[in-house]
């Protein structure tokens, strides 16, 4: 076997690495990380990569046939490894592209080819109930494996390709609200069970109450709202958006004062109408809360 000499990204160590190796683990520190090819020593048909770009990369969304089924707190990291393995290929061709001649505008081409190819699937599924619902999927699918997959490739063309991909979805599809997260982020809202805009809220309040109102919040999402007629939908909408939302109010010099705003207009009523019951009450404080959020955070009228 033939080996070459690579670096470590987090200690610097020299490491000897089998040539046909993509993911490294390394032997002084145990940092993961994964090797793209030398390109030195690669030619390369420029269109022929360009079409194979265009071809593959729909498939980073089209391929994903059940993400909700992985979106657990025990299988999602497993899960987002998978998909982003299988799709690395493909993510590692466009930064070639990117790098060498094409820019900014081999980016537009594979986000175009993918809006298309998702538009060829909603034409074949005739009633409107249906293409909601598989648009809902898509969104689930873009927003906790799409596009944490891209900026996961971490190469020069990830940070442009994601912000391209986000604002190409939201100006095709009337439904598509998406924001970015990475693994990380998404992931560890699992440890805090995606309760992300509450649980900032409480963290940035330091509450003396905090455990115990994110505990009452968390027990009315799973065992009232998640049973609840559109429970499931606005559950959807909110794992799509609320890592963008928190990430973007944390950004603010002023973040306390949001986040206390929230927590008086919000959260605290329908802390109170989940004691008394009243869930009614509290879904209609939470609806308004999401719009106003998507309103002021991701400009989203509704």
């Amino acid at each position: 076997m033939d080996y070459r000499e690579g670096i470590c990204p987090n200690c610097q160590k020299t490491l000897q690495i089998p040539e046909d190796m993509k993911k490294v683990i390394c032997m002084y520190c145990g940092e993961t990380f994964y090797l793209k090819q030398d390109e030195a020593k690669e030619e390369m048909d420029v269109e022929k990569w360009k079409e194979s770009a265009c071809k593959e990369f729909p498939k980073l969304l089209l391929s994903i046939e059940d993400g909700l089924k992985g979106f657990k707190r025990e299988t999602y990291p497993d899960a987002f490894q998978e998909m982003f393995q299988k799709n690395y290929d493909t993510l590692d061709q466009i930064e070639k592209l990117y790098i060498r001649q094409e820019g900014e505008e081999i980016l537009k081409e594979v986000c175009t080819s993918m809006i298309d190819e998702v538009n060829k699937e909603l034409q074949t599924l005739g009633k409107k109930s249906a293409v909601d619902r598989k648009m809902m999927d898509y969104n689930m699918s873009m927003a906790v494996y799409v596009l944490p997959a891209i900026l996961e490739y971490k190469g020069q063309s990830s940070d442009k390709l994601s912000l391209e991909l986000m604002n190409t979805w939201n100006k095709s599809f009337k439904n598509g609200k998406l924001g970015r997260a990475s693994f990380e982020e998404i992931n560890a809202g699992f440890r805090r069970r995606l309760c992300y805009i509450t649980t900032a809220v409480m963290e940035n309040l330091e509450r003396e109450e905090g455990e115990r109102e994110l505990r009452i919040v968390k027990e009315y999402r799973d065992h009232v709202l998640l049973k609840e007629k559109g429970g499931k939908e606005l559950i959807h909408e909110y794992y799509d958006i609320a890592p963008t939302i928190v990430t973007r109010i944390n950004k603010r010099k002023e973040r306390k004062e949001v986040y206390q705003n929230i927590y008086d207009e919000y959260l605290y009523p329908c802390i109170r109408h989940i004691e008394k019951k009243e869930y009614s009450q509290c879904k209609i404080i939470y609806v308004k809360m999401v719009k106003k959020l998507k309103k002021e955070y991701m400009g989203c009228k509704g």
